[in-house]
Order: structure tokens, then sequence, then C-alpha cells
């Protein structure tokens, strides 16, 4: 038997990615959550409904790392309002987590609103090369320490663009990243979705070999002769994310624009107000049906063969 996770993935975790807008100042070229609500870009979600979903997400028997999306999730017309929420319903719980996600595109001062945080709460930038030049580096270190200061843990996602224009940048930017004391630097491969990649050519694998020196090793392969740790560029240079039959303990859920609430990978939506999460009583495991795990979140799901 064989077995991959990653290190520090809860089992008996509920991983909801909550997409609150699709409000979004950048228009990237491999954006699949564009691509995704098309015809509903550019919007703010329903305030009443999300309001439902709060208190659903207070119901759950079990606790939840909850993710902000969408879009651009500080683009939500009552962004800090919606915080609040979250400490008060989601975060009551001790092992319940937030994470917003971040382009970074708002104004320095934006980000000196939010109050100080605690370890429960985390900022995931998302660097996007696309739309960011080599004078504007220091500006964005600059709010990324800002919030360290501020008590949220800090990881960025730093897009790996299979352009080559983009690969001089995207190299200084991560070495001003690897200065900056407790962020946690992640070169992040692009998908298409969920279960397809975009493919990298043999020169950037060379360009980027570094990075299995930088990278933390968190996805590990066990069978019964040894355990390995891998990063994810590893994972995927190896084609090591294929996993179709094997029994996965799939935790992770989205919750759309609409509010309907989707398990990654199995179920159709359902429309909340059922006591939804309450009613997940135990994670138990589902048959993958897929040829390959693109997302570094679905990789972070325990699995066996």
């Amino acid at each position: 038997m064989a077995k991959q996770y990653g290190v520090g993935h809860k089992i008996q975790r509920l991983y909801v990615h909550w997409d609150i807008t699709t409000v979004c100042e950048y228009t990237c070229s491999y954006c699949y959550a564009m691509k995704q609500y098309d015809g509903k870009w550019m919007r703010q979600g329903p305030w009443t409904k999300q309001l439902e979903v709060l208190d659903e997400m207070e119901k759950s028997s079990l606790p939840i790392f909850l993710g902000l999306l969408g879009g651009e999730p500080t683009s939500h017309y009552r962004y800090f309002e919606l915080l609040e929420l979250i400490k008060q319903k989601v975060l009551k719980h001790k092992d319940s987590r937030l994470y917003i996600t971040t382009n970074g595109s708002k104004d320095i001062n934006f980000f000196k609103k939010h109050k100080d945080s605690d370890s429960k709460q985390y900022v995931l930038w998302s660097w996007h090369p696309e739309f960011i030049n080599k004078d504007e580096l220091e500006l964005y270190i600059d709010k990324i320490k800002l919030m360290l200061n501020k008590g949220y843990k800090n990881k960025i996602n730093i897009m790996l663009h299979p352009k080559k224009e983009y690969w001089d940048m995207t190299k200084t930017f991560i070495n001003k990243c690897l200065n900056i004391d407790n962020l946690e630097v992640h070169p992040h491969f692009i998908y298409k979705d969920q279960h397809s990649f975009i493919k990298y050519s043999p020169d950037f694998y060379k360009q980027f070999s570094f990075l299995k020196q930088l990278e933390n090793k968190e996805f590990v392969f066990e069978d019964d002769n040894k355990i390995e740790n891998l990063t994810d560029i590893e994972i995927f240079e190896q084609k090591r994310n294929q996993f179709k039959g094997w029994k996965c303990w799939n935790n992770n859920y989205e919750i759309g624009l609409d509010c309907k609430i989707q398990q990654f990978c199995f179920e159709d939506p359902e429309p909340i107000s059922f006591n939804y999460f309450k009613n997940i009583k135990e994670i138990l495991p589902r048959k993958c049906p897929y040829d390959y795990c693109s997302c570094d979140g679905l990789l972070k799901i325990y699995k066996e063969s």
C-alpha cells in the first residue's frame, strides 16, 4: 500500500474555499476563475446569502480552514465587516483558521486598515508577473512586511510563468522574498483547473532547478520500502501527481459566488441552509476518478493506493 499526503494537513478538518467576489483588477492570461465565471465576472456576492453561509459554517461539527478567494477578495464591498463576522462565527473553534488570498494590488493604506491578528489568520499573497513591473517589487515587499508586523502568518505564491520574458524578474523577486523573516515562499505552478496543468519546457525546469533546494519538502510519499519528502516542483517534474483509483480522504469544499456548496472533485452544487457542514461528522475516503491532480491544495489531501 502506498500513501501520499501533505505535512501538517489534517484529515478531520474542512478546507473551505469561498469565492466571495469575482471583482478583480487583473486579467491574468491563465486565470481559471475568470473562465469559470464567464458571464459572472466582476460581480459582488449576494450579502444576504453570504450571511447564511456564515451561519452554516458556525454549525460545523468539524473545524474549518476557511480561505477567501475570488476574484480578488479584498475587493469585496463589505470586506472588513466580513472579516469580523468570520472571527465570531468560524474562528471560535480552536482548530479553525482563516486565510485571505490577495494579489496585493490594493494601496498600502488599505492593508494598514487591518486589525492586528494572531496565528489563526493568514495572508496568502499571489504574485502575478503579468501585472507587476520591476519598479513595484519593493512596494509589494513593504505590504508583506506590514502584514507580518500586524501578526498575520504570511505565505506568498509566486506564479511561475511558462514564458521566458518573466523569468528574470521572477528570480529577482524570489530572492527578495527569501530575505524576509517569517515569510513562507512558495513558487506556484500554473494550472488550468484542478485536474489539468500547463506544460513547462525542459529549459524552464533547468532555469528554476534551484527551487528544489529552496522549497519545503511538504509532500510525503510512503510505501512498504521507503518514505520520501518532495517539493511540488519535484512532483510535477517526475509526474508523481497521478492518483486515479486511489482512496482519497477529500475534505476540500468550494463555495461559489452564488453561495452553493460543492465538494472538490465529486459532488454537484447543493443549496445552503440544510445543515450542510453540521451533517459532515467524519471525512471518509472516496475513489479518485481523475488522471491528474494539479492543485497543491488537493495534493495535500491524504490518499492511499
